[in-house]
């Protein structure tokens, strides 16, 4: 029973974990009203579908009684959700490069990939597509955040790459491993959605010296 309890506990952390990813995420865009920010928001409340879900499974083969995976047509909803995930995370990276020509590719793509796996149980246009995007574009992300000191950039990046290592690995019967990578994960997102990375680790030192000096400089003429 203990077991069960501790299962209990940590996918209620995960999930509040997840409330406080959004919360950050839903009030600096009600603040700013950018695009981008609304497109990672959408990929966020989809993720915490996706967390939710998984919490059920998870807790129900917990107690013994695993839940059968539910199914839209032929789509697993964790496989669904994650298609709805791929579209604005590929056209948010689209963005960050400036690819204008192809923007709506991923909606389209994605579109005909969720139609086609509702009527039909052949895996393989999903399995492409996910390949296709999720992986290069995490590896690009991740390299675009570290080159354009982008905070949130790269702590979707790292987040992704480390949801995929998670999920092909690891199993969630290997209680300790799983929990700290997901727990981990979570923290990741936190920092970029509070602008940790950019304040911290990714802030441009030449500017901040000169900010420093000019504030020096501005009280100094002030007593003078």
């Amino acid at each position: 029973m203990v077991n069960i309890y501790l299962i209990m506990s940590l996918e209620l952390g995960h999930i509040m974990l997840m409330g406080i990813i959004l919360f950050f995420k839903v009030k600096k865009f009600l603040k700013e009203k950018n695009v981008l920010d609304f497109a990672i928001m959408w990929v966020l409340f989809l993720t915490g579908g996706l967390v939710i879900y998984n919490a059920y499974l998870n807790v129900s083969f917990a107690l013994g009684r695993p839940a059968g995976n539910i199914y839209l047509g032929h789509w697993e909803l964790g496989s669904f959700i994650g298609i709805m995930c791929t579209a604005p995370y590929f056209w948010f990276l689209l963005n960050l490069i400036e690819a204008k020509k192809i923007y709506t590719l991923p909606f389209v793509i994605g579109f005909y990939v969720e139609v086609y796996g509702f009527f039909e149980s052949t895996p393989i246009f999903h399995m492409i597509y996910i390949a296709a995007t999720f992986i290069p574009g995490s590896v690009a992300l991740i390299v675009y955040a570290i080159r354009r000191k982008h905070g949130l950039s790269f702590s979707i990046g790292l987040s992704v790459v480390m949801f995929l290592f998670t999920d092909t690995f690891i199993s969630p019967n290997m209680v300790a491993i799983y929990y700290s990578l997901e727990y981990v994960l979570m923290i990741v997102l936190i920092l970029g959605v509070t602008g940790w990375w950019d304040r911290k680790v990714f802030f441009d030192k030449k500017y901040r010296a000169e900010i420093s000096n000019s504030w020096i400089a501005g009280r100094i003429g002030s007593k003078a």
